[in-house]
């Protein structure tokens, strides 16, 4: 085996399992109007597995109209659960306490989020990274993102995998 054809293979086998990676990763849009605080919070959610239970590998605050506690959560989070079905968010636990972060993630506050959960159902994002308080009334909404990726990268590297090997098919043609 050639070099262009070991380098069209190795492109094909990465094209492919970057398209299975990316296939059942969702990221949501989420706001809540804090009834602790009278705040509105906007934020993002994302690395959730489609179908699943599991940690999300991001949740990031995007705006506070209290103007605090801007930033990623997941740094050393106390609870990271999130539980999704047919790309709908059916159970959250989620707590970041600030003080047990580290930079870069947020230090300065702490934020939680209880969806679905029987007894608690609201969320908090405060300026004490020491504790965070939820209460019922707080609902968040959940709006499913589209794809931040414009061109899947999966994509690109099947591109180059077909140009090897039609080099290589080129190749033994002559």
């Amino acid at each position: 085996m050639n070099q262009i054809s070991r380098f069209a293979l190795i492109a094909l086998l990465i094209a492919i399992a970057a398209q299975r990676a990316m296939a059942g990763t969702l990221a949501f849009d989420f706001s809540f109007h804090d009834e602790f605080s009278g705040n509105n919070v906007v934020g993002i959610v994302s690395g959730l597995n489609d179908n699943a239970g599991g940690p999300a590998s991001s949740v990031l605050v995007t705006s506070n109209s209290g103007g605090y506690g801007v930033g990623e959560y997941v740094g050393n989070p106390g609870s990271n659960f999130w539980a999704l079905e047919s790309g709908i968010i059916t159970l959250v636990l989620f707590e970041s306490l600030g003080v047990q972060n580290t930079s870069p993630a947020v230090t300065c506050c702490s934020f939680a989020i209880a969806h679905g959960h029987p007894q608690i159902l609201g969320a908090n994002l405060n300026d004490s990274p020491f504790f965070v308080h939820i209460r019922n009334g707080s609902r968040v909404t959940f709006t499913v993102r589209p794809s931040e990726i414009p061109v899947p990268a999966g994509i690109v590297l099947l591109g180059l995998g077909l140009c090897g090997l039609v080099v290589t098919r080129r190749k033994r043609e002559l």
